[in-house]
């Protein structure tokens, strides 16, 4: 994508430098032809912090290089694309940032926070993300510029430096305040007030949640009493005829107002951040054009209400000052310096992602769908989301009125070992869990499965007898100091003679719910077009977002508690939101105990969609159906080492679905179901449409 700059022209002056020229130089080409008398004047005219304020808003790259350091202690020096995107963030009003995968967005969105606490006393800017653990990230990459740079540790701590809470991270810089917390459903947070918002990885934050709750957070001018003051005297001068170049520059002396910063990599366009970006882009090429104005105002409201909405002379009028606030950074891997990321990495992900995967994580474009045997937008239609529906939640510990059944994958050669959990409801199959890990000891990981199935209190588990399924099916029920015999999990009945020699096995303490499946290329054909079917149809239901609070209520429900304390908390988020390098070093200093990076549950639900997504149908010569992964385009030295674990385990736990429900059970009456109104008719009580055997 190509990207245009405009500048003003450069100023020619006089031998006297004033403060008031930097400010007309803002915006121009970042040179000068300033003397050391210039400098020292500027200081002597405004004094040490003024001066400083303004050499830097002039250029932020100067500042950022003479206050900041990097994690080896050396001056932080941007690149020409990081300074054109930190221009960007300081100088417009609705900027928005889409990025390859490690151009440092995010890092770029902690220099930015930084900057302006520091720069423009007063600030409140609130970091948000999909979890908290990605409005952290924001915050760590603020943590480790603080540390890393003693001017600014100097001029800042005595403030406290950063802190961490449970339920959110601060820093606080003289009168300004910078401020990272999770969103949950919003209703913890309605009511907080930002002069600056970042909302990052914007394609996972719930539409409903930003639009009603977080943008918000904006509304209410930093001094608002002043801008109400300087709005009516401005309306006084225009009664009486005031020439509109003195009005303007007025109003220019208060800035643009609050601001809202969106970051992320993009989506399909299905998702809500395709629509936005749309809106943005449609701003920047009207120009200011009336015509076009109006039709990208329209296509705003029908993208924020599904309806055509008439637009007004006024609106119209509006958009044409404040269009040019709109800006969008759009940034593919091509684009950066030679050197910046390593190549082999591009190659082999080039090789390994499916095409629209690659064309969002490295060429930051938005795909139509994806091209495998199970489409996105089928998923995202199958993702039922409000205010039309009741979203599913993803649970960590179940609810014990429900009914819950397990698909489990065990690991094969290149493969962790896969988990789903469905809960079985009136409107259809939810997937509330999701968990992977790496091959370890079977009794490793018969105890994980043991410990999921008292959380889920499941009734059902489909586990392939392949790939060490049969070794851990014998750990399920051996016996092991510590695991009382109550928490064994056998065959199922029609198969206890066969796994175990006889029928002892009947008699003895624990549950008989384990089903082993033989993963024939029949069976896995069958399965597939099962869940293809499912989901097509809404009768297999995902999940639209994580909710820290309903995490925590889970807890307490299951160990029967009125209150959790903070090291709970943070346990539980790291189960939802996963670990990463920085989280890992951490709890490693603090326990004494080395902790590895790894996903959390929703992390692990996104993954399954995604194997979900990229796999492909192939049919021999024979007419054979098989269900794997896309060829590479380039093999790493001969060996597939992409996951398919959570893909196999969603066929297992539908299978498991369909077999509990089909041979006579049926789902518990009012439970599983949030009160309020029905959900729209896509996502009806199916009911049981065969008993017996299973029908897919």
């Amino acid at each position: 994508m190509a990207f245009y700059f405009m500048h003003t022209s450069y100023i020619a002056r006089g031998s006297c430098l004033r403060a008031s020229d930097i400010k007309k130089l803002r915006g121009t080409p970042w040179k000068t032809n300033w003397t050391k008398e210039d400098l020292v004047g500027i200081l002597d005219e405004t004094g040490p912090f003024e001066s400083i304020y303004h050499f830097a808003s002039f250029n932020l790259s100067w500042f950022v290089e003479k206050c900041f350091n990097n994690q080896q202690g050396k001056p932080l020096k941007l690149e020409a694309f990081q300074q054109v995107m930190l221009d960007m963030l300081w100088n417009k009003k609705f900027p928005m940032i889409l990025a390859t995968r490690g151009a440092g967005k995010t890092f770029m969105l902690a220099l930015y926070a930084l900057l302006r606490a520091l720069l423009v006393p007063g600030s409140k800017i609130v970091i948000v993300g999909a979890g908290f653990r990605q409005a952290k990230l924001v915050f760590k990459y603020i943590e480790q510029l603080y540390e890393a740079s003693p001017l600014v540790k100097e001029a800042v701590s005595h403030w406290g430096g950063p802190k961490y809470g449970s339920d959110a991270a601060t820093l606080r810089v003289g009168l300004s305040s910078i401020q990272a917390i999770p969103i949950g459903d919003g209703e913890k947070i309605r009511g907080l007030r930002a002069t600056v918002l970042i909302a990052d990885e914007f394609a996972s934050i719930p539409e409903d949640i930003f639009d009603i709750v977080i943008e918000p957070f904006t509304a209410v001018h930093m001094n608002p009493a002043e801008r109400a003051a300087q709005q009516r005297f401005v309306a006084r001068l225009e009664g009486l005829g005031a020439d509109s170049g003195i009005i303007d520059a007025i109003q220019n002396t208060q800035g643009f107002g609050n601001q809202v910063v969106i970051s992320g990599t993009p989506s399909y366009k299905h998702n809500h951040f395709y629509k936005r970006w749309a809106v943005y882009m449609a701003f920047l090429k009207s120009k200011g054009d009336p015509k076009k104005l109006k039709h990208a105002l329209e296509e705003r409201q029908l993208a924020a209400t599904g309806k055509f909405t008439e637009i007004s002379d006024d609106d119209v009028s509006h958009a044409e000052v404040s269009w040019h606030h709109y800006s969008v950074f759009q940034l593919p891997h091509t684009a950066l310096p030679e050197g910046f990321m390593e190549e082999d990495i591009i190659r082999k992900a080039k090789a390994t992602y499916p095409a629209h995967r690659f064309a969002m994580e490295y060429l930051s474009q938005f795909p139509d769908d994806t091209d495998g045997f199970i489409k996105r937008s089928w998923i995202e239609r199958a993702t039922p989301k409000p205010p039309e529906d009741i979203p599913v939640y993803v649970e960590l510990y179940g609810d014990p009125r429900a009914t819950y059944v397990m698909g489990v994958d065990p690991a094969r050669f290149n493969d962790n070992l896969g988990v789903v959990v469905f809960k079985i409801t009136e409107r259809g199959r939810e997937l509330v869990y999701c968990q992977a890990w790496d091959r370890t000891q079977f009794s490793v990981s018969a105890q994980k499965i043991r410990e999921i199935v008292k959380r889920f209190n499941v009734e059902y588990i489909a586990m392939d007898k392949g790939g060490g399924g049969e070794e851990i099916r014998e750990w399920l029920c051996k016996k092991v100091d510590g695991v009382d015999p109550a928490d064994f999990i056998w065959v199922i009945p029609d198969q206890m003679e066969k796994f175990t020699g006889d029928k002892t096995g009947m008699s003895a303490p624990g549950k008989k719910i384990l089903e082993m499946v033989d993963f024939t290329n029949a069976w896995i054909s069958l399965a597939a077009h099962g869940v293809e079917s499912n989901i097509q149809q809404c009768h297999i239901l995902f999940p639209d977002r994580g909710d820290d609070q309903r995490i925590y209520d889970q807890y307490m429900r299951h160990f029967a508690r009125n209150e959790i304390r903070d090291g709970e908390k943070e346990m539980l988020q790291r189960d939802l939101w996963g670990v990463d390098d920085w989280e890992a070093d951490q709890i490693a200093a603090i326990t004494g105990e080395k902790t590895q990076r790894s996903f959390g549950v929703t992390q692990n639900i996104e993954e399954c969609i995604n194997e979900t997504c990229a796999i492909t149908r192939m049919v021999s010569p024979k007419g054979t159906e098989s269900f794997e992964l896309p060829k590479l385009a380039e093999q790493p030295e001969g060996l597939d080492m992409r996951r398919r674990d959570r893909w196999s385990a969603l066929m297992l736990v539908n299978y498991a679905a369909k077999v509990y429900m089909g041979t006579g059970h049926q789902p518990k009456t009012g439970v599983g179901m949030s009160t309020g109104s029905r959900p729209r008719g896509s996502y009806t009580n199916r009911g049981v449409r065969r008993r017996g055997s299973v029908q897919y």
